[in-house]
C-alpha cells in the first residue's frame, strides 16, 4: 500500500506541473496580434526621399539646365507649374505627385510610375511616356500632342478634354478611362478603349475595324 502511494504522488506532481506550464505559456501568447508597421515604402502618403533635393533644383518660372533624376523617389511631390521641359525622369516614382500646370514638354518619363498623379493642364508635348503607369491619373485638359504613349497603363485615368493630336497610343491600355471631349485622338492600336468614347474617338475605332476587315 505504501509503495503504491509513493509511486502515485510523483505522478500527480508531474501532471500538475505540466498543466501549470501550459497555462502560463497560453497566457503569454494571448495578447492581441502585433499591429502592422507602416514604413516609408508601404505608406501611400509618404513623401519620397528625393523630393526635397529635387525641388531645390527646379525653378517654376525659369530654368537653364535640363533636370535629370532617373529612378528617383518623388512620391507626393508638389511641383505645381514647375519647368521640367526636357527633364529625364525615366523610371522615377511620382505617384501621388501634383504636377498640375507643369511643363514636361519633350521630357523622358518612360517606365515611370505616375499613379494617382495630378497633371491637369500640364504640357507633355512630345514627351516620351512609353510603358508609363498613369493609373487613376488626372489629365484633364493636358496637352499630350505628339507624345509617345505606347504601352502606357491608363487604367481609370481622366483624360477629359485632353489634346492627343498625333499621340502614339499603340498598346496603351485605356481600361475605364474617361475620354470625354478628347481632341485629335487616334485610338487605333489602343487596348480596352471604352465603348462610350466621344464621337471622334469612336470614328477612329470604326475606321481601324473597317480597315482590318478589308485587309
Amino acid at each position: 500500500m505504501n509503495i503504491h502511494k509513493l509511486t502515485f504522488m510523483p505522478g500527480m506532481l508531474l501532471i500538475l506541473t505540466s498543466v501549470l506550464i501550459i497555462g502560463c505559456s497560453s497566457a503569454a501568447e494571448s495578447p492581441s496580434a502585433p499591429k502592422e508597421e507602416f514604413t516609408a515604402s508601404t505608406s501611400p502618403n509618404t513623401v519620397g526621399k528625393d523630393v526635397h533635393s529635387f525641388a531645390q533644383r527646379v525653378n517654376p518660372k525659369q530654368q537653364d539646365d535640363v533636370v535629370s533624376c532617373q529612378e528617383c523617389d518623388l512620391k507626393m511631390a508638389s511641383l505645381v507649374g514647375a519647368n521640367l521641359r526636357g527633364a529625364d525622369l525615366s523610371g522615377a516614382n511620382l505617384s501621388g505627385a501634383d504636377l498640375s500646370g507643369a511643363d514636361l514638354s519633350d521630357s523622358d518619363l518612360s517606365g515611370a510610375s505616375l499613379w494617382l498623379v495630378n497633371l491637369r493642364g500640364a504640357s507633355l508635348v512630345g514627351a516620351d511616356l512609353t510603358e508609363i503607369d498613369l493609373e487613376k491619373a488626372l489629365l484633364q485638359e493636358a496637352n499630350l500632342s505628339r507624345a509617345d504613349l505606347s504601352g502606357a497603363k491608363l487604367f481609370l485615368a481622366n483624360l477629359s478634354r485632353a489634346d492627343l493630336s498625333g499621340a502614339n497610343l499603340a498598346d496603351a491600355d485605356l481600361f475605364g478611362a474617361d475620354l470625354s471631349g478628347v481632341i485629335g485622338a487616334d485610338f487605333s492600336g489602343a487596348l480596352n478603349v471604352p465603348v462610350d468614347v466621344n464621337e471622334v474617338g469612336l470614328q477612329f475605332n470604326m475606321d481601324s475595324i473597317d480597315k482590318g476587315k478589308k485587309d
